[in-house]
């Protein structure tokens, strides 16, 4: 990440904006950074408008499924919480 430079640009380039979000939940806080792909500038496309569509995969998923559940054993995993760590600086609020 990096912040916006201050001149014009005049290549296609695309700065996704971001938030952190306050999660509240048994005593704990967590965050999640959201990204919004859809904003854009006075007569400028949005980064959702430029993207190539790519093809539907939701048929490889029935037979991924299907396949599952024709073998003996799997191996799952929880990979949650393996991407987009936020560490926060407790000394500025």
């Amino acid at each position: 990440m990096e912040a916006t430079p201050a001149e014009n640009l005049t290549s296609m380039v695309f700065y996704l904006p971001h938030q952190a979000l306050k999660k509240e939940k048994h005593g704990k806080t967590k965050y999640r950074i959201v990204f919004d792909a859809s904003s854009h500038e006075t007569n400028m496309p949005t980064l959702n408008e430029v993207l190539e569509m790519g093809p539907n995969h939701l048929l490889d998923i029935f037979m991924i499924l299907v396949r599952f559940r024709l073998h003996f054993a799997a191996i799952i995993s929880d990979i949650t919480q393996a991407f987009l760590q936020l560490a926060l600086d407790k000394t500025e609020t």
